[in-house]
């Protein structure tokens, strides 16, 4: 089961200006199974920033093990 968010859907649900570091950790409740990850986000002005991702193509994925 996978969940599609929309782009910038956290600032579409909060109307108000957003500056600074947020951390999502959306879960995922289907009966007796969960599933979830954290992402720290950096907002600056119109700049979204996945901290500690050279890139921001694939959010809610493990980093490739060295």
């Amino acid at each position: 089961m996978a969940i599609q968010m929309r782009r910038h859907q956290v600032h579409w649900f909060n109307h108000r200006r957003m500056h600074g570091f947020y951390a999502l950790a959306p879960r995922l409740v289907r009966g007796d199974q969960a599933c979830g990850f954290g992402e720290m986000v950096l907002i600056d002005g119109e700049t979204r920033t996945l901290v500690g991702r050279a890139d921001d193509s694939a959010p809610g994925t493990l980093p490739p093990s060295s």
